[in-house]
């Protein structure tokens, strides 16, 4: 397998969001991640991006996105980088699954999917820009996590 890439550059538009997946699917196999790891990868990172479009730039446009992948011997590291407007980091309140399905709020489940797939997510502003770094470990050998 080739070297995958380390930058993704964009548009905050849906149809990147099949390019990311597979640059993030590459970066977690050349890691040996097992299927079940790369897709909580995939899934968080699908996550990020989507929540960029709507809420940092409000649907699709020609604002940039930069997606970087940094790996270590056993962790893959993915940063989105955009120009919104600064965001509160302190995850959502979780829902009342206790609800019944038509009192549940469509949406908002983004962020709670991000927490739960990756094992860290960091959030930054710096100048201009907002920083959201996910993080995976690759689990130990015989053993299967997400």
């Amino acid at each position: 397998m080739a070297t995958p890439a380390r930058r993704f550059q964009t548009v905050a538009r849906f149809d990147e969001l099949k390019s990311l997946r597979r640059l993030v699917r590459e970066n977690a196999q050349a890691l040996g991640f097992s299927e079940r790891e790369s897709f909580a990868c995939e899934l968080a990172a699908d996550e990020a991006f989507a929540n960029i479009i709507q809420h940092a730039y409000g649907g699709e446009s020609d604002c940039p996105i930069l997606v970087r992948f940094r790996r270590g011997a056993d962790w893959l590291l993915i940063s989105f980088v955009d120009l919104g407007p600064p965001w509160d980091p302190r995850p959502p309140a979780p829902p009342n699954w206790d609800s019944s399905p038509d009192q549940l709020a469509v949406g908002g489940l983004g962020r709670l999917i991000i927490e739960r797939s990756m094992d860290r997510v960091a959030y930054r502003r710096r100048g201009a820009r907002n920083h959201l770094m996910l993080c995976k470990r690759r689990s130990p050998a015989g053993a299967d996590r997400s």
